[in-house]
């Protein structure tokens, strides 16, 4: 007789480590790999307690409850698909988790009506839309939305050309596992 559970994702650390997420199945979606969210959470290890985080394309939930997680204030996620979003919401739920603000929509329509300023950004849109990234991250800037200091995390397929506005980001930490790129950069603009 065959299952009908969902796939399911673990955090890796912080207060719920090794607690399971539900990933649904959805078309393109693809959770950030253990071996990757752990070597971007140790990156960022002395910097998530107490942010200001916004997940611009949050699938599953991964990154943004891995941050909830490392202590992160607060985490905005935004997620265009319904059932993804319904996904997140009872994740949410099921982690008790009152940091959280899940708007269901386009990141590129969301974007420009957020009102918070964020210390760390997700920014790993589906690989068939790339272009996306770009998008994005003109959107933080045309709006005013990165504290100083802010870094943004980065992901794109093997073989995706990808140019980051130097005047405007320096690169932190650049890695690649199997066929993924990703990248911690940070806002220059205050400096």
């Amino acid at each position: 007789m065959k299952s009908s559970k969902l796939p399911q994702l673990r955090i890796i650390g912080g207060r719920w480590r090794g607690r399971k997420l539900q990933i649904p199945d959805v078309d393109g979606l693809r959770p950030t790999p253990d071996r990757v969210r752990e070597t971007l959470f140790n990156w960022i290890a002395d910097f998530c307690s107490g942010s200001n985080v916004l997940d611009c394309f949050a699938g599953s939930g991964a990154l943004g409850f891995e941050a909830l997680s490392r202590e992160a204030s607060h985490v905005t996620m935004i997620e265009r698909n319904h059932r993804a979003w319904e996904n997140l919401l009872l994740q949410a739920e099921r982690l008790g988790s009152q940091s959280v603000d899940i708007r269901k929509g386009d990141a590129i329509a969301l974007v420009p009506q957020l009102s918070s300023n964020y210390d760390l950004v997700f920014v790993d849109p589906p690989y068939a839309q790339g272009f996306l990234k770009q998008m994005v991250i003109e959107l933080l800037l045309q709006n005013g939305l990165l504290n100083p200091g802010a870094k943004l995390y980065l992901e794109w397929p093997q073989g995706e050309q990808f140019e980051l506005p130097l005047n405007e980001f320096t690169w932190l930490k650049q890695k690649k596992a199997g066929q993924v790129n990703y990248a911690m950069v940070e806002w220059l603009g205050s400096r």
